[in-house]
């Protein structure tokens, strides 16, 4: 999970991943301090990160996936006007499962119709947009957290509040947690008979 989110996040350093806080969420991204340089690096929300994250905040996944409906995302009149050509469907109260169905029923069932499935899809990107920022908006509402569970967070607390840098104590947590992934990016990659995986990888993608 955290070698994908590195990913989704345009390469992020293992350790600013898991030294990540949902204090770092903003409306639409996330700012994450890199420790290294004492620089900042905004990562714009990409769903995908929410399916990397739905298993350590499942309330919150749950919520944004049935609360979010397509009536609530703001769309061209051209898009309405596809909409419109598939008879018998509520879109307004419609929520991403049931969006994806409806694609999945049109690819197959309208072949020809390649103008429509490319409105589809579209929509589908938009209502994705507001799903991740408002499961992204109940994270930040939890008490101050780290996103991946691999520290914790009341043990880096206070240098994570004033700024300051990590103690020794914190330096060789994060050492174990580096060890601990890299053993285990290696068992996958071993067993996915591809190329040696580190945490370093998502550096080069």
């Amino acid at each position: 999970d955290i070698f994908l989110f590195q990913y989704y996040s345009a390469g992020i350093r293992f350790i600013d991943a898991i030294t990540m806080t949902n204090t770092m969420i903003m409306e639409d991204k996330l700012v994450i301090p890199i420790r290294k340089t004492s620089d900042f690096i905004s990562a714009p929300f990409h769903f995908p990160m929410m399916n990397v994250l739905k298993e350590y905040f499942p309330d919150q996944y749950h919520r944004a996936m049935g609360d979010v409906k397509l009536g609530t995302v703001i769309l061209d009149a051209r898009s309405i006007q596809q909409l419109f050509r598939l008879d018998g469907i509520d879109f307004v109260s419609m929520n991403y499962e049931q969006l994806t169905g409806v694609i999945k029923q049109v690819t197959t069932s309208y072949q020809s119709e390649a103008e429509l499935t490319h409105y589809l899809q579209d929509i589908q990107n938009r209502l994705e947009d507001q799903i991740i920022r408002y499961f992204f908006k109940l994270v930040k509402e939890l008490p101050a957290q780290f996103l991946f569970p691999m520290l914790d967070y009341i043990d880096f607390k206070n240098s994570l509040e004033t700024g300051k840098d990590f103690t020794q104590e914190q330096e060789y947590s994060i050492h174990l947690a580096r060890t601990r992934h890299n053993s285990a990016l290696k068992r996958v990659s071993e067993t996915m008979g591809i190329s040696a995986l580190t945490g370093h990888v998502p550096r080069h993608t």
